[in-house]
């Protein structure tokens, strides 16, 4: 920046990237408990079911991240 901006102006662009950063995080968050939620359908995985033959989330997140890396 070279001094092109007010220790103001800086100080208004470092907290809008803050909070951006923080938002997308949030994001993610929710896109991961989404993912979860829709493979756990896709899956036939009830919260109802046994446990017996269930998948744990790190699994079925395993089991996304392939699905996705096949089709791309």
């Amino acid at each position: 920046m070279a001094g092109n901006g007010s220790p103001a102006t800086l100080g208004t662009v470092a907290t809008a990237v803050a909070n951006a950063n923080a938002t997308a995080m949030e994001a993610t968050k929710e896109i991961e408990a989404a993912m979860k939620v829709s493979m756990r359908a896709a899956l036939g995985l009830g919260t109802n079911n046994s446990n017996q033959g269930q998948l744990d989330d790190l699994t079925i997140m395993k089991v996304c991240i392939h699905l996705l890396m096949t089709i791309f």
